[in-house]
């Protein structure tokens, strides 16, 4: 449980002194923060993966819930400790975290432009359901001054951003003769896709 936040933590124990509980310590790992970042740990299960390096006798242990905040919307991506053979905490390791996404000038490494295209046929119903869809998810952005900015533009992208396209469809399609060339297109163009039907 540890604490409050019940994050999970690693014990260390003597298999020679085992019975009830002694012989052993807490490694303190729950602790564990990345700094200049809003966390959430609650409940983040340090521990639940663990693997260790047979070579230098370290160890990895990860809580794969560990989330941070991106505008209004957290992002579990996990993190870890690194352990040497001495029991002592050794670095935090978070490959999949990412800076936030923020839109505020092009030396930003991070900054994006995401469309979202809609398919226009009318095989897709009710419609009322797909606009409740995309005002869940244009909730989920953080749009502002400085930050995400909405509007309706030709997608030429801006220099330097990543980009982000989100297709809305039933899946079902009258002309596919044009799918690899669009999907060639778009990869020269370095445009990440999210098909959602």
């Amino acid at each position: 449980m540890n604490g409050p936040y019940q994050t999970g933590d690693i014990y260390k124990c003597s298999l020679s002194r085992r019975t009830n509980g002694n012989g052993c310590s807490k490694l303190n790992l729950g602790r564990i923060s990345l700094t200049n970042v809003s966390e959430r740990k609650d409940k983040m299960r340090l521990g639940m993966t663990l693997t260790s390096n047979p070579q230098d006798k370290s160890f990895v242990a990860c809580g794969p819930l560990w989330s941070y905040e991106c505008g209004s919307s957290y992002y579990s991506t996990g993190i870890c400790s690194r352990v040497n053979e001495s029991f002592k905490f050794s670095r935090t390791i978070a490959p999949a975290f990412q800076s936030k996404p923020q839109i505020i000038s092009p030396d930003v490494e991070t900054y994006m432009d995401i469309v979202i295209v809609l398919d226009g046929s009318n095989s897709i119903y009710p419609w009322y359901e797909v606009q409740a869809f995309l005002i869940n998810i244009l909730q989920k952005f953080y749009i502002g001054p400085g930050q995400i900015q909405v509007g309706v533009v030709q997608y030429g992208g801006r220099r330097g951003a990543k980009k982000v396209m989100i297709v809305i469809t039933d899946g079902e399609s009258h002309d596919s003769p044009d799918l690899k060339q669009a999907i060639e297109d778009s990869e020269k163009d370095g445009i990440t896709r999210y098909a959602i039907a």
